[in-house]
């Protein structure tokens, strides 16, 4: 809990920059994460910093209590089908790995998106509609409609806490819609759990095992963001993983996607450090 109070503030502005790029046009809101910090500081207080907090604290227990259960869960289905009893292979470590992040998007996608939605509330998104040239209208072209800088301003917005916003998803989307962005879900946990936990059983160390998952698979997350606090795009067949990576990286290029990842991959290694002094006690207490 303590860990998760410091960290907070840094995952809020690495949301909001990482949705500020979906900002095709114009002058892109925060300059970086410190940017990010002190105007979010101005404009809404230590409250800022904090929103949505609940949501992670809450449900950061039940993503590693799903976690770690898989992986063991993953472990043992492996020895019972290979009828071994000594220590996995690096390559069934990763299959029990790769088992485990699958499994875990499902519990994971859904808090993510409730806590990126209120990370983000209160930068006034907003797309504006556009009407299509003589020319495009004429070849029938799709529209793909840009989006502008976002007006970073709180005195006409209201914020709407974590069982409001899961309410208006459920609204506009139907259940189903709790798992917006679950592709890209699937794709970053189940390649960051790989990295996570092989790079740690490689003796390398728990606490880089987080800074290399965070490295490695970051334009995923940007992207996972991205889609999940796209608001203003409500067709699902719009919101896309794929779309939603074209005009990114179209607009941004590839430094774009990787926008805070050194601020959060700092902040990882005494994160996953830490998880990993836990776990391994754990496992030694109860074999």
């Amino acid at each position: 809990m303590v860990s998760e109070i410091f960290e907070y503030p840094f995952d809020l502005a690495k949301v909001r920059l990482q949705s500020q790029l979906l900002n095709t046009t114009g002058k892109l809101t925060f300059d970086g994460p410190m940017d990010c910090l002190k105007q979010t500081w101005k404009e809404e207080g230590v409250r800022g910093l904090y929103r949505g907090f609940t949501v992670p604290l809450l449900g950061g227990m039940a993503e590693s209590a799903a976690l770690f259960l898989a992986y063991g869960g993953s472990q043992n289905i492996i020895r019972a089908y290979t009828k071994q009893n000594d220590e996995l292979s690096i390559g069934q470590l990763g299959l029990a790995s790769a088992v485990a992040g699958f499994s875990t998007s499902f519990v994971v996608t859904p808090i993510e998106l409730v806590k990126c939605r209120l990370q983000v509330q209160m930068m006034g998104l907003h797309t504006p509609t556009r009407t299509p040239s003589t020319l495009e209208a004429a070849m029938g072209s799709k529209i793909d409609p840009p989006f502008q800088a976002r007006s970073y301003s709180t005195h006409s917005l209201k914020s709407a806490g974590p069982l409001e916003v899961t309410s208006q998803i459920i609204r506009a989307n139907g259940l189903r819609g709790l798992w917006i962005g679950h592709s890209a879900t699937i794709v970053r946990d189940t390649g960051g759990t790989i990295a996570w936990f092989v790079v740690k059983e490689c003796a390398i160390s728990g606490a880089f095992s987080g800074a290399f998952c965070v490295v490695a698979l970051y334009p995923i997350d940007t992207i996972k963001s991205a889609m999940q606090t796209d608001e203003d795009r409500p067709n699902r067949s719009q919101r896309t993983f794929w779309d939603t990576t074209r005009r990114m990286y179209g607009a941004h290029g590839l430094k774009g996607l990787y926008s805070g990842c050194f601020l959060t991959a700092v902040r990882a290694v005494p994160s996953s450090g830490l998880v990993f002094l836990v776990y391994d006690q754990l496992v030694a207490m109860f074999p």
